[in-house]
């Protein structure tokens, strides 16, 4: 019997070529959502038939959905706000694609030293930072604040452990 797959065995990173501090924030995510992958299909109405429906010709995909840890100094927040900010291009005049960056969701093996799969994440972008929740507990308690953000993207690819694609077929 092969061993069960652990949901906090996984390592999140996104590719920062512009060096703008986006990346700190992946050391403190407590849970990602992998996204939603829908086939659409067809549906043929047939005279004295149900309708017969067949695998359509187009896959939506769902978006990314990460809960992270507020670090002290509000550094993940603060660069996802300037990220969700700079990428309106009708607000700052910028080209909102030069905003869009590359991501990995490293699956890892139950020893968390190999990579099982990887999720590769192209033109990914923030859409949604939540509300923070600051709430006054027993005395004594020591809770952490989270925050939640969604990302969208333009296409998904599985990846291998060696980082090639996954062969269809």
């Amino acid at each position: 019997m092969k061993n069960t797959l652990q949901s906090r065995n996984f390592r999140f990173e996104i590719i920062d070529s512009t060096k703008s501090n986006i990346a700190d924030f992946i050391w403190q995510i407590a849970d990602v959502t992998i996204p939603t992958i829908t086939l659409n299909e067809t549906s043929v109405s047939i005279p004295g038939v149900s309708n017969l429906r067949s695998p359509g010709t187009s896959i939506t995909l769902g978006d990314i959905d990460i809960e992270f840890l507020m670090d002290s100094e509000y550094t993940a927040y603060t660069n996802l706000y300037k990220w969700i900010l700079s990428a309106n291009a009708g607000l700052y005049g910028s080209d909102a694609g030069s905003f869009k960056k590359d991501a990995l969701l490293m699956v890892l093996d139950s020893t968390q030293q190999s990579i099982v799969t990887v999720y590769m994440f192209y033109d990914m972008f923030p859409t949604n930072l939540s509300s923070l929740n600051f709430t006054y507990g027993e005395s004594g308690a020591i809770d952490g604040v989270s925050c939640s953000v969604t990302f969208s993207f333009s296409t998904l690819e599985l990846l291998d452990k060696d980082l090639n694609p996954i062969e269809i077929g």
